[in-house]
């Protein structure tokens, strides 16, 4: 993987930056791009879980999302794991019909978000070569899953044990130092792959384009418990409400191929903005407070989309940007929200 570093004066900062939130957002100037990069490894088990160990315990260090998972307490862990899988006869030995194999999913790729920014540019670097197989833990079976596997006539394959030992596959480098940092050419690659489509030109519509916000009311976690005063402001200037459950990966590529501007609080919604077109912009509601939630803002700034935030409260005062509910400023955000859309 190349380590590039970011450059704060390479980094577009929010439309609407407030000096004041630097300590939420200058920290992550110092980490770096995720550039995936192909190597070979031999003698592995490769786990459920999609990591990559030795007979030792030890593991692939560039396959982790966390440099902490391998420290000497995970690499004890993970040999009981190893052993106990012996003991139980849960290990089997990939025969290799086919020598091609690559490794292509991670421990987060279940993860909407992880899948199309890590998993998809990778497909991209292997498409070309026809008898590449992807090997995947039999757990990697989400809906848009298979529907993007499927639509790219990429080979793959499941295995069911926990552990399968591979004499030699490819796998790809996954992780930046932290997870949420990625460079322009490696989301081009997964619009590129996915098929983003050509832009309307000459179409009977006048307008095709509109702005949409993305509601997390059918989730089970992060939720905006004012959220109707919310859809009342998006309904008062005719934007569009989306429940991203309710469609399939192709309606959404379809769908936000003409979007202007997104609205969601922090969450997997916001990945869709790679198929929006460059120079529109995303407006994000985060957690007050926090540092380890700008994965957005550094995804905007690869897609070339303008990018604005608002600080929202949690319900129960936790720091826990992923499971926590928020609450809004509702007259803040109207004013945010009418700058956002008229600027």
């Amino acid at each position: 993987m190349k380590l590039i570093s970011t450059d704060i004066r390479l980094i577009k900062k929010p439309k609407n930056y407030d000096e004041n939130h630097s300590i939420y957002f200058e920290p992550h100037y110092k980490n770096y791009l995720f550039n995936p990069e192909l190597h070979i490894v031999r003698f592995k088990f490769y786990c459920q879980s999609a990591v990559l160990i030795d007979l030792g315990g030890k593991k692939e260090k560039s396959f982790l999302p966390f440099s902490e998972w391998g420290n000497l307490l995970g690499r004890i862990f993970w040999l009981k794991r190893l052993l106990k899988s012996f003991l139980n006869l849960d290990v089997r030995y990939f025969l290799r019909s086919n020598p091609n194999i690559y490794l292509v999913v991670n421990p987060m790729s279940n993860n909407y978000f992880h899948w199309i920014t890590e998993v998809v540019p990778k497909m991209y670097l292997i498409q070309k070569k026809e008898s590449a197989t992807i090997l995947m833990p039999s757990n990697i079976r989400m809906a848009y899953q298979l529907e993007i596997l499927n639509k790219l006539k990429i080979k793959f394959k499941y295995f069911d044990s926990e552990f399968i030992f591979l004499k030699k596959a490819f796998y790809f480098s996954n992780f930046s130092e932290f997870p949420g940092y990625y460079s322009c050419d490696t989301i081009q690659m997964a619009r590129n792959l996915l098929g983003v489509p050509t832009f309307l030109k000459n179409s009977a519509v006048k307008n095709p384009y509109f702005p949409v916000y993305i509601s997390r009311r059918l989730a089970s976690r992060r939720k905006i418990v004012n959220e109707s005063e919310i859809i009342g402001l998006m309904n008062e200037y005719n934007i569009k409400i989306i429940d991203i459950e309710n469609h399939s990966f192709n309606q959404i590529v379809n769908k936000f191929s003409y979007v202007t501007h997104i609205i969601s609080i922090h969450g997997a919604g916001l990945t869709n903005m790679i198929f929006m077109k460059k120079g529109f912009s995303v407006f994000e509601l985060l957690l007050e407070n926090t540092l380890p939630d700008k994965c957005y803002y550094f995804l905007a700034n690869a897609c070339e989309l303008s990018y604005s935030y608002q600080f929202c409260k949690s319900v129960n005062n936790s720091k826990d940007h992923i499971f926590t509910d928020y609450e809004v400023d509702v007259p803040l955000f109207k004013k945010n929200l009418l700058e956002f859309l008229t600027t």
